[in-house]
């Protein structure tokens, strides 16, 4: 997020939906795989990087996949 924070305050904007794919192409983990695939599905989620983050983070159950 800090990164897109300093292009932006460079006159660099980052769109919402490419934040989106960069977060979703940075999980490599496979049992998270269908949580990438409802934040596609989702037009909600695919343009708002913020509600992505907050919806996988909601989703991920500390300790799982141990």
């Amino acid at each position: 997020m800090d990164c897109y924070l300093e292009l932006s305050h460079f006159s660099e904007p980052v769109l919402e939906s490419k934040k989106v794919q960069d977060l979703l192409a940075r999980i490599k983990a496979p049992e998270l795989a269908a949580m990438k695939q409802q934040v596609k599905a989702m037009a909600n989620l695919s343009y708002n990087f913020e509600e992505a983050v907050n919806f996988l983070s909601l989703s991920v159950v500390p300790g799982w996949g141990r």
